[in-house]
């Protein structure tokens, strides 16, 4: 997206959209999260919706689930190690 979306350089027209790029550790137990930002009339020309409201979840769900991998793109079997983790755990498993 970020070919497409950036206005690198350029300056807003709309709002700042973040969006998430990623958790890297930076010592023991601490987590960086990194952060970009989207113009809202980039993305809005493009068809995407800005939704400008927040939303509290007060509760946790009652039911477990358990994550699965969409199928491989090459056929192959899979299963959850490094890029495909949290934290390099097997997302299968519990906290």
């Amino acid at each position: 997206m970020n070919s497409q979306y950036s206005t690198s350089g350029v300056l807003f027209t709309g709002t700042k959209v973040p969006f998430f790029t990623s958790v890297v550790t930076v010592g023991p137990g601490k987590l960086y999260t990194g952060y970009g930002y989207y113009d809202s009339e980039a993305l809005k020309s493009a068809g995407y919706s800005i939704i400008t409201s927040v939303v509290t979840t007060t509760t946790c769900p009652t039911t477990s689930s358990t994550p699965t991998l969409p199928p491989s793109p090459t056929g192959s079997l899979c299963s959850p190690h490094g890029d495909h983790s949290i934290r390099g755990r097997d997302m299968r498993t519990p906290w």
